[in-house]
């Protein structure tokens, strides 16, 4: 196969073997993520690795970027479809019949439940015929997506009148900067949401208990987005015990709010002789001794 360069954006056409050759480009300013298509060089001119696409007559090659091969090709496409291959008089091959993409779509789910979509817009993409168009540009819509999804990370619940930090960060890291941003929502109050360069942060102390919902937007260097809605949920007991008399039956419920039920209480301390507390939360019996008892009581949701 003949390996002469050519200029950007001009085609190599040999009028004797039009099958027989292919285009390089001159690298463009940018670098984009695509396929490796299945085609070897047997004079190992080139570096296996480059991008290749079906073009007009021949074949395009970049080392920058598939868009790049894939461009060559629709330019090729266009130009053949106006002018014979140069060089040809009388019996002519018949000029090729090319086929753009239509707008291909896929999907990638985070671990939990996000979904990434990538979309390969119409005229991206040529081929020999419809489905061959259109079968390339799923095929990339797919790779893309998993290389450009970003999951973000989960975030745990807090205490109410707890110092809380919480950081937020991507799951990728091969498009730097990413900018993560919160969008809508509200978080308890208490607490600030910082944005900062492929990170973001949630730092203060909650002065409410509750479930709060907010929406978080992550951005990277090409533009790609994705959003997640977090609930955070502030937990705390809301109610105090009344006072026991000794000698008299007693029983008191703590009562939690926040984070998701149902909850569970762990006591440190020593009641009173005589009353014992469950894991529900419930302190019960009698008490058979008087004084100040200082006990701590933790409750942990579901989560």
């Amino acid at each position: 196969m003949p390996t002469r360069p050519c200029c950007s954006f001009t085609p190599c056409l040999d009028p004797a073997n039009p099958l027989d050759n292919y285009s390089t480009e001159a690298p463009d300013n940018f670098v984009f993520f695509g396929l490796h298509y299945p085609w070897q060089d047997p004079t190992n001119t080139i570096d296996p690795t480059n991008y290749f696409a079906d073009g007009c007559l021949s074949q395009c090659t970049s080392t920058i970027s598939q868009l790049d091969a894939d461009l060559c090709a629709s330019r090729q496409a266009t130009m053949c479809s106006k002018t014979p291959p140069p060089g040809c008089v009388g019996d002519c091959p018949p000029t090729p019949q090319f086929f753009f993409n239509n707008l291909q779509a896929c999907s990638v789910s985070c671990p939990d439940g996000t979904v990434f979509t990538y979309r390969a817009f119409p005229g991206q993409f040529i081929g020999t015929t419809q489905a061959d168009a259109d079968e390339k540009a799923a095929a990339y819509a797919c790779d893309a997506a998993g290389f450009y999804s970003m999951c973000l990370s989960s975030i745990p619940n807090g205490c109410l009148n707890e110092p809380y930090e919480a950081l937020i960060v991507s799951s990728r890291t091969n498009n730097p900067p990413y900018s993560i941003v919160m969008t809508s929502g509200a978080l308890p109050p208490g607490l600030t949401f910082t944005s900062g360069t492929n990170s973001a942060t949630i730092t203060g102390t909650p002065t409410m208990t509750g479930s709060f919902m907010f929406g978080v937007q992550i951005t990277d260097a090409s533009g790609n987005t994705m959003q997640k809605t977090y609930t955070l949920g502030i937990i705390g007991i809301i109610n105090t015990p009344t006072q026991a008399n000794q000698g008299s039956a007693y029983s008191f419920q703590f009562i939690a709010s926040g984070g998701t039920p149902p909850y569970t209480f762990s006591l440190e301390g020593a009641l009173p002789l005589g009353l014992s507390m469950d894991s529900t939360g419930l302190i019960s019996g009698t008490p058979t001794e008087t004084g100040t008892f200082n006990v701590t009581v933790t409750v942990t949701d579901s989560s």
